[in-house]
C-alpha cells in the first residue's frame, strides 16, 4: 500500500525530498497544503520527480491547491485532489485550454476529479 506522508506549509525541497527518500514503501503520496513553500516552481517539481526515481521511488502530489494541482502534472507527477480521490486512483484533469500553466496561471482552468489525464 502506498505511503501518504502529510507536509508542512513551511517545507522546502530539500525536506520533501528527504521525506520521500526515507518513505519505507515505493510508492509515496505527499499531502500538501495549500502554498507549500517547496513546491512552487516548476523546477522543484521536476528535483522531486528525479530525486524521487533515483531512490526508487513513485511519488504523487495530494493538493487542493489548484496551482499545486497544475505544477505537478506539468512536471509529471500523478496528482490528485485529495486523499480519497488518491485512494480510489481518480487523478485531477488537466485544463481544458491547449496552454498549460500560462492559461492556468491567468485564471482560464480548472482542476476535478476525473480519469488519469491524457499522454
Amino acid at each position: 500500500m502506498p505511503q501518504v506522508i502529510y507536509t508542512e506549509q513551511h517545507d522546502e525541497i530539500t525536506d520533501l525530498v528527504d521525506r520521500v527518500r526515507k518513505a519505507t514503501d515505493p510508492e509515496v503520496a505527499l499531502v500538501l497544503s495549500a502554498g507549500t513553500v517547496g513546491l512552487q516552481t516548476p523546477l522543484n517539481v521536476r528535483l522531486l520527480r528525479q530525486l524521487g526515481m533515483r531512490a526508487d521511488k513513485t511519488v504523487s502530489i495530494v493538493s487542493g491547491d489548484p496551482y499545486i494541482q497544475e505544477l505537478s502534472r506539468v512536471g509529471g507527477l500523478a496528482t490528485y485532489a485529495s486523499v480519497p480521490a488518491f485512494e480510489r486512483g481518480i487523478q485531477t484533469v488537466r485544463p481544458h485550454s491547449d496552454e498549460g500553466l500560462a492559461a492556468f496561471a491567468a485564471g482560464g482552468a480548472t482542476a476535478g476529479a476525473a480519469a488519469p489525464p491524457a499522454p
